[in-house]
């Protein structure tokens, strides 16, 4: 009888909130933030000629920084990558590049904790990173974006780090019209 009811209070009290929880641990329990950075597409298929709408997500518990959702929407695209046919990836350049151009661009832009940042982009590749655009071929795709910590004032700690964007598709064929997305493409 005795043993059956020593059993029983060890078992009620691992069953309590927190009792084995580690102590010099937060709590995160009630989390509801993934503790990630997610860039996404809002459609999985695209024609070449429609404005593609990225988001992205700041799922962690402090603030970072990017060109996504400011002025300067396309420079958080560190460059786009189409799969070939042995699966792996092929990068592309994503605008203009130094010295065939030169932007005086706006200072990246505060993501807060838990908002979404959003653009759209024109489906447009810059072979060898020079003025003239071409439409991107048909296929699967994904988007490096570029986002950054702040960890103090000055510069020197800075540093840009790339995510991936979901996968999507772009079909030939461009009967689609453009969607009105306003100024940031």
């Amino acid at each position: 009888m005795k043993s059956w009811f020593l059993a029983a209070t060890i078992l009620l009290l691992l069953l309590q909130p927190g009792f084995c929880q580690d102590k010099g641990q937060p709590d995160r329990s009630n989390a509801t933030l993934p503790n990630k950075i997610t860039v996404s597409t809002e459609l999985a298929k695209y024609s070449q000629t429609e404005v593609i709408k990225v988001s992205l997500f700041n799922g962690l518990k402090r603030s970072v920084f990017s060109h996504a959702g400011g002025p300067a929407s396309l420079f958080s695209i560190n460059k786009i990558e189409r799969k070939n046919q042995s699966g792996t990836w092929d990068k592309l350049t994503a605008q203009c590049q130094y010295p065939n151009c030169v932007f005086d661009l706006d200072a990246p832009v505060e993501i807060k904790p838990g908002t979404t940042a959003m653009f759209g982009w024109k489906p447009l590749e810059y072979p060898e990173g020079k003025e003239e655009a071409v439409l991107l071929k048909p296929g699967v795709y994904r988007l490096l974006m570029n986002y950054q910590f702040r960890p103090g004032k000055t510069t020197e700690n800075w540093n840009w780090i790339t995510t991936y964007s979901n996968e999507f598709t772009i079909t030939g064929g461009g009967n689609n019209p453009p969607a009105k997305t306003g100024n940031n493409y």
